[in-house]
């Protein structure tokens, strides 16, 4: 299964997209910075502010082509 968390780069979210990557599942990180993007190989980085439209469809189209 595939996930997309948002404010990954640390607390709750970051601890989320862990244990989902740690229980196998796919997960896309949201987060401002790609270098703040909990490290596993199940885990890739999103850029995205959930405050902003524009990022917030950048991010959409990006992850569905990654489908």
């Amino acid at each position: 299964m595939r996930y997309l968390v948002t404010g990954t780069s640390s607390g709750i979210g970051r601890a989320t997209a862990l244990r989902l990557a740690g229980r196998g599942h796919h997960v896309l990180a949201g987060v401002r910075d790609t270098a703040d993007a909990p490290p596993h190989p199940l885990i890739r980085p999103v850029i995205i502010d959930v405050t902003d439209r524009e990022q917030i469809a950048a991010a959409a189209r990006e992850i569905w082509t990654r489908a």
